[in-house]
């Protein structure tokens, strides 16, 4: 219920924090969520990329349940809710895809950006073993008490999960 030192430490740490493995994959995978403040977490990958000499992928994971409008919600009259049309799924696909493209641009990134549907943790870990990767960088708001049981936390998922290393840069709080 406590979960681990090392996600405790991701939670609470006011700086980045490296979780290493003895994988020594090649890649660096850096998983963001399109944010302003996510794009610190994309320069560092491109740093960490290039020092390595490695191919840099950027990531970002459309939650799968929040593509289907309402999923398990049941609308006016007992109908069913509408779920998310392929056509839809696939224009946010390529809306999301351009985004992330666009983040690199800014950060003057050189590699893959990749969009995947699922869920962000699991697909993040996934994703990164299918590519070999050495690396997964991400950001974590270190969100705590209620925040944090209602929305969990991708960032100390994909620390316990990963079968690699993993760096979680602390996000700007954009909150004033």
């Amino acid at each position: 219920m406590l979960g681990s030192i090392a996600g405790r430490i991701v939670r609470y740490a006011h700086c980045p924090v490296l979780i290493t493995s003895r994988d020594g994959g090649l890649g660096v995978l850096v998983a963001m969520d399109l944010s302003d403040p996510s794009l610190p977490a994309l320069s560092r990958g491109v740093q960490e990329a290039r020092s390595r000499g490695v191919p840099l992928v950027a990531l970002h994971v459309v939650d799968s349940a929040s593509t289907n409008f309402g999923s398990g919600v049941v609308a006016p009259f007992g109908a069913p809710a509408p779920f998310a049309t392929v056509e839809f799924l696939e224009q946010l696909r390529s809306a999301t895809k351009s985004a992330l493209e666009a983040a690199m641009t800014r950060v003057g990134a050189d590699g893959s950006a990749v969009v995947l549907a699922g869920p962000p943790a699991a697909t993040i870990v996934s994703y990164a073993k299918e590519i070999g990767a050495g690396l997964v960088m991400l950001g974590t708001r270190g969100k705590t008490g209620l925040a944090r049981i209602l929305l969990g936390s991708v960032a100390e998922t994909v620390v316990a999960d990963a079968e690699c290393s993993v760096l979680a840069v602390r996000l700007a709080d954009t909150a004033a």
